[in-house]
């Protein structure tokens, strides 16, 4: 593009809510006098392309002409993908390619801690033109607060030319994402049949403190709908020279009952709590020292 006076917004025309910020090369700054469009900087990344969205200038860019926007998809980097207990995650890796060639499969690069164990890594379903596998992992409760988990995918197509001996004369193409998966702590999303007496007694409290921690929940006896979110204790941030021993007098709570809700913290226990982090906490109903 050239001719711009002012920076702007860019943003993609259908869906996917990617904007990003721009600057212009203009007389008085580093970036030259072309007036081209220079230093974009996605402020919202947007998510859920299958093919690269087209972008328009949405606000600013006063007097650009003749500019030509691309956009292009991403794996780099970490995806992030928050999972709450009781429920877990079920997440879909698609790969897109050119007609003429197949992606056979996608495969997964990471060896899975044992808590991951029962992750299922399902077939490949291939259609016209892409591969598709779903992952999907259901956390223990106990693992509230566990440190997150990164876990890689890779695909390769079939563009690669290898001769008749077996020498590879042109590499095939490949690509490859990593998803950073983190159990939240301090919340519980609910099965069918569970009610807060049920979800008291396996994060060793009662109902009541439940109760008093969801006041959105009416009737605490009845069964709760499939899939609602339950707050099981209070985020609190840690302060200056606070340690757990401490803490457990001042909430009142249990060892067992705060390492439910603080996996890290259960498989880690001599660590230094460091102002500013977050723990969950579940006060005894009669034991608070406030």
């Amino acid at each position: 593009g050239y001719s711009c006076v002012e920076g702007g917004t860019l943003r993609a025309v259908a869906g996917g809510k990617f904007e990003a910020v721009f600057e212009v090369a203009r007389p008085g700054t580093f970036r030259g006098e072309s007036g081209a469009i220079t230093d974009v900087t996605i402020t919202v990344p947007g998510s859920g392309y299958l093919s690269a969205p087209v972008l328009e200038i949405s606000s600013g860019g006063r007097g650009c002409k003749g500019y030509s926007l691309e956009a292009r998809l991403s794996t780099g980097g970490l995806h992030l993908v928050p999972v709450f207990p009781g429920v877990g995650m079920d997440v879909e890796m698609i790969v897109r390619d050119h007609p003429l060639d197949t992606v056979p499969t996608i495969r997964i690069d990471t060896t899975l801690p044992p808590d991951m164990a029962r992750a299922v890594f399902h077939p490949p379903v291939i259609g016209a033109g892409y591969t598709s596998r779903r992952f999907t992992w259901k956390p223990h409760r106990s693992l509230s607060g566990s440190a997150p988990v990164a876990v890689c995918f890779s695909a390769q197509d079939s563009s690669g030319v290898v001769s008749a001996n077996g020498y590879q004369l042109v590499p095939s193409k490949a690509v490859a994402a990593c998803l950073s998966v983190t159990v939240i702590r301090c919340r519980y999303a609910v099965n069918e049949g569970e009610n807060l007496r049920t979800i008291a007694a396996f994060y060793r409290t009662n109902w009541v403190q439940l109760w008093a921690l969801n006041p959105e929940i009416r009737t605490p006896d009845m069964d709760l709908a499939p899939g609602a979110l339950v707050s099981v204790g209070h985020i609190y941030k840690i302060e200056r020279d606070d340690t757990v021993l401490a803490l457990l007098r001042k909430f009142g709570a249990a060892r067992k009952q705060f390492e439910m809700v603080n996996n890290d913290w259960a498989v880690e226990p001599d660590k230094v709590l460091l102002p500013g982090q977050s723990l969950c906490v579940t006060p005894g109903a009669c034991g608070t020292n406030v």
